[in-house]
């Protein structure tokens, strides 16, 4: 079943309601469904077919739910790029995807031109006011969103299968060239109801969005079960933690999601005094999640705003969230939740290669197999086998299980430093970097050691102003005493910057090219 038939389910219940805002204004579930319907006339009309691909190239905002809901209502495959990807991964994410319809906001298209000679895109709908730049290429047909939306034709919702592809979400990896996702209608439309049940959603929920559109966390974990049970998401077009709290207070949203560093952000600007947090908050929760977290950053978030804060675990792989506590649950400090088992099975990948349930004290590589596991990689045979362990996906995570089924993220499995035979996982000892007042941002890598083959080395940026040292680290860990010694840094370097990757994670692969020696 195509998954705009979610969306218009919705639409029929509650055509009235807020489905869709930003700061240019809101969109009723109606008006939301007749701006699609529009759109994907516009498509069909230009030569789409179901299941050709459709790039979206565009930042947080209601016409990008609107696009988003169009490609399924026309059939076509949906292609969100991240927004930060660099001139070269734009180009062949264009290339690979075959895409030959492209959605951009209008201050973006001077720098898309360029790159459109060389790629398959025929048709440019452009939303916004277009910048001056240079002209289209020969052959391009470019139309406004604004003069699209005004048709007042709109258009039934394609059939599609279970099995069609929905969304290719490209990947950015620390190495190489981005990896296209192909996700399923089922994968999609198990993971929004599953969402929605685990966290009991409904229309009364007003989500405050941060996260983008081009990621899981931003799409399948929080948009679009909103929008499949009749909520309202607000969303803002860019990242300030000033801008979330004064939100938080105006738009008074039931729950919100925000990834790590959002999160420390956000306990800095409360620590510093201004804004303060919103008075007698409705927000009935936050989810977090996207890389290893420090305890002491929700703890003492969730204090401070009076909110229970609650941590997911997902992979574009697996269609985002596959572990998270249900409604009401409290937090276990550091875990990840529980396997949602209505959609996935799960099992450990020990380090013989040998498959072993998740029974409490184990620890090993996280495997999936369920509705919501991606069929593989578009147009990449040999990558989505090395991914796969008879039926299941390989996550590349570490975790260990607690009791009663709560699991703890430990790394990611090439992460691992093995120094002096030890095995040692750069997250456990970030963490405790954290823990220091001086220390803004720290990645933890392994460097060649004539000794111990490997040595656990440490960049860390500093506060602004502080003269933070080496010395100073580590007498910090030896008192902290929550390391063992031969997990502390012997090698701290100092750094202005962590380089990040095109989905705002530290870029391992950079750091350890730079730190080498």
């Amino acid at each position: 079943m195509n998954l705009a038939s979610r969306f218009a389910e919705a639409v029929r219940q509650f055509p009235d309601r807020s489905a869709l805002s930003d700061d240019e204004g809101t969109l009723t579930y109606r008006q939301w469904d007749e701006r699609a319907r529009a759109v994907a006339h516009y498509l069909v009309d230009s030569g789409l077919a179901p299941g050709d691909r459709v790039a979206l190239y565009l930042p947080n905002s209601a016409d990008g739910a609107v696009m988003l809901y169009a490609v399924w209502i026309a059939g076509g495959v949906a292609v969100p790029l991240n927004y930060r990807f660099s001139e070269a991964d734009l180009a062949f994410a264009l290339s690979d995807s075959g895409s030959r319809v492209l959605m951009a906001e209008g201050r973006d298209v001077p720098r898309l031109l360029s790159l459109l000679p060389a790629s398959p895109v025929r048709h440019l709908v452009v939303r916004g006011a277009e910048s001056e730049g240079a002209p289209a290429p020969v052959g391009l047909d470019v139309v406004r969103l604004a003069a699209v939306a005004a048709e007042p034709q709109g258009l039934a919702i394609a059939p599609r299968r279970d099995g069609d592809d929905c969304l290719l979400m490209y990947t950015s990896g620390t190495t190489g060239r981005p990896k296209g996702v192909r996700q399923t209608h089922r994968n999609n439309t198990a993971a929004v109801d599953m969402v929605a049940s685990a966290w009991e959603l409904g229309s009364g929920d007003r989500l405050l969005q941060a996260l983008p559109l081009f990621h899981v966390g931003g799409l399948q974990c929080t948009t679009l079960p909103a929008l499949a049970v009749g909520a309202e998401a607000r969303f803002l077009p860019r990242w300030q933690a000033e801008a979330w709290l004064l939100q938080a207070g105006a738009f008074r949203p039931t729950f919100s999601a925000l990834v790590t560093t959002m999160l420390i952000d956000v306990l800095r600007t409360l620590s510093a005094g201004a804004p303060p947090a919103p008075p007698a908050s409705p927000l009935r929760f936050i989810v977090f999640g996207g890389s290893a977290t420090p305890p002491h950053v929700p703890d003492r978030l969730e204090a401070l705003l009076h909110t229970p804060i609650i941590e997911l675990y997902g992979q574009t792989e697996t269609s985002g969230l596959i572990t998270t506590y249900s409604a009401g649950e409290r937090r276990v400090r550091g875990s990840m939740g529980r396997v949602r088992q209505e959609v996935a099975e799960a099992v450990l990948l020990t380090a013989e290669g040998n498959l072993a349930p998740l029974s409490e004290g184990a620890t090993g590589e996280l495997a999936f197999a369920g509705d919501v596991v991606a069929p593989g990689y578009w147009q990449a045979p040999e990558e989505t086998a090395r991914r796969r362990v008879g039926p299941y996906l390989r996550t590349g995570d570490v975790v260990t299980v607690g009791a009663d089924g709560y699991l703890t993220y430990l790394d990611r499995a090439d992460n691992m430093i093995v120094s002096g035979g030890e095995n040692i996982y750069p997250s456990e000892v970030e963490a405790a970097l954290l823990r220091h007042p001086a220390v803004r941002e720290a990645a933890v890598i392994g460097t060649p050691h004539e000794r111990l083959v490997q040595q656990v080395t440490a960049v860390v940026v500093p506060a602004d102003g502080s003269n933070l040292s080496a010395a100073d680290l580590g007498q910090f860990l030896a008192a902290d005493g929550q390391l063992a010694a031969f997990k502390r840094p012997r090698r701290v370097e100092f750094a202005t910057a962590l380089p990040k990757t095109g989905s705002g994670k530290v870029d391992r692969g950079a750091l350890k090219k730079q730190y080498a020696k």
